[in-house]
């Protein structure tokens, strides 16, 4: 298998269930692992690639589109898009909050799914 990823996407969420989350935007860190099938050949062409920064594209674009109750639902909605290209057989998102415990480094959620 080839896994495709992104590693540190820095954005800034509108996300949590408590009051002093609403209304304002915090610090996450997202990585995102699409394992592939190698069943055929490897191909050079950029059509025919799953990309690393279409995922970050959708990960950036989900979580501008407005607030999101938990990380949980936010890591679902990831998985979907990135399992949506049939050549994902496995996709891991892991989504770290790093302000949300203050003598935590980070605290979040890490999904895994497969087809």
């Amino acid at each position: 298998m080839f896994t495709v990823f992104v590693r540190g996407l820095r954005l800034e969420a509108e996300i949590g269930i408590w009051d002093q989350e609403k209304g304002r935007r915090q610090p996450i860190v997202i990585d995102i692992e699409m394992d592939l099938a190698t069943g055929h050949p490897v191909s050079h062409r950029l059509a025919d690639l799953v990309r690393y920064d279409l995922a970050a594209e959708a990960a950036t674009r989900l979580v501008a589109a407005g607030h999101i109750d938990t990380v949980e639902t936010l890591a679902e909605r990831i998985a979907d898009h990135c399992l949506g290209d049939p050549r994902v057989e496995k996709v891991r998102v892991r989504i770290d909050k790093p302000e949300a415990v203050p003598a935590a480094d980070g605290v979040g959620v890490l999904l895994h799914r497969e087809r």
